[in-house]
C-alpha cells in the first residue's frame, strides 16, 4: 500500500500537487498568523509571503548532496589538468567544483548565467560528441548516465543510452585519467521515464569490462547513510553509489 501511494505521490508533484507541501501550510499557517500579528504591531509590514514549508530542513536531497560533496573533495585533492563534468547539478557538484578551479561543463541543455567564472559550457549530446576534439585527465558525473536515452532531458529514446554514453565517457578519458560516476544502485530495474537503476555488484562488472580500474567505492543505501566499500542488501527503492575509476 505504501508503495502505490509513494508512486502516485510523486505523480501528483510532478503535475504541480504536493501535498506534503499542503500539510506544512496547514499545520504551520496558524504560527504564521501569531507571528504576523505580533511584528505587525511593532512595525510596518508592506506586503505578505507566505513560506510555511522550511521550518524543518526537508529541501535537500541528501544523496546528491553528500555525492556531490564527496566529487568535488576527491577533484580538489587530485588537482587534474583538465576536468570535464557531465550532466551533474549545476547548483551542487559543477558550483562546488568551480569555486577552486576552472571547469567543462557538458549538458544537452542550454543553460546561461550572466556570472559564470571558471565554467565552461558545452551544449551538446555526449552520444554524439566527438571524442577527438575533447579528451579530459578527469570527469565526474553524478546520476546522469542513468537517464540517457530515456527522453527525460530532450535527449533521443535509446534503449542502450546509458552503454552508449559509458563507451563515450571512457573515449573523452585520457590514459591514467580518473572518473568520478555515481548512478542509482539497487534492485536493477527502469523507472520511466525517471532513471535506470543498477544492481551495483553488475555495474562494477560492466566498468571492469570497459577496462576501467575501480579504486574505491562509495554506497549510500535508500536513507543516505554512507556505506563504504560494501553493499549488504539490495533496495527497490533507490540508492546510490559512487564509483571512483582510473582508466
Amino acid at each position: 500500500m505504501k508503495k502505490y501511494f509513494q508512486y502516485y505521490y510523486r505523480i501528483l508533484k510532478y503535475a504541480g500537487i504536493n501535498f506534503k507541501q499542503l500539510f506544512y501550510f496547514i499545520k504551520y499557517l496558524p504560527k504564521f498568523l501569531i507571528d504576523y500579528k505580533n511584528f505587525k504591531k511593532i512595525k510596518k509590514i508592506d506586503k505578505i509571503f507566505p513560506i510555511l514549508s522550511e521550518k524543518e530542513f526537508t529541501q535537500i536531497d541528501k544523496h546528491l548532496f553528500q555525492l556531490d560533496l564527496l566529487v568535488a573533495q576527491e577533484v580538489f585533492k587530485r588537482k587534474p589538468y583538465k576536468h570535464l563534468d557531465i550532466g551533474s547539478k549545476v547548483d551542487g557538484l559543477v558550483s562546488h567544483i568551480a569555486s577552486f578551479r576552472e571547469l567543462d561543463v557538458l549538458d544537452i541543455r542550454f543553460f546561461d548565467i550572466s556570472y559564470k567564472k571558471n565554467i565552461n559550457v558545452i551544449t551538446e549530446d555526449l552520444l554524439l560528441v566527438d571524442t577527438e576534439k575533447y579528451k579530459y585527465d578527469s570527469i565526474s558525473s553524478v546520476g546522469c548516465i542513468a537517464h540517457i536515452g530515456l527522453g527525460r532531458y530532450g535527449d533521443k529514446i535509446d534503449t542502450e543510452g546509458d552503454l552508449k554514453s559509458l563507451k563515450k565517457i571512457k573515449e573523452l578519458l585520457s590514459e591514467n585519467g580518473y572518473l568520478y560516476l555515481a548512478v542509482p544502485t539497487g534492485i536493477e530495474k527502469i523507472v520511466f521515464n525517471s532513471h535506470r537503476q543498477y544492481d551495483p555488484e553488475k555495474f562494477k562488472n560492466l566498468l571492469h569490462k570497459h577496462e576501467l580500474e575501480i579504486l574505491n567505492q562509495f554506497t549510500f543505501d535508500k536513507n543516505a547513510f554512507l556505506i563504504e566499500n560494501k553493499f549488504n542488501k539490495l533496495y527497490d527503492e533507490i540508492s546510490y553509489t559512487l564509483y571512483i575509476c582510473k582508466k
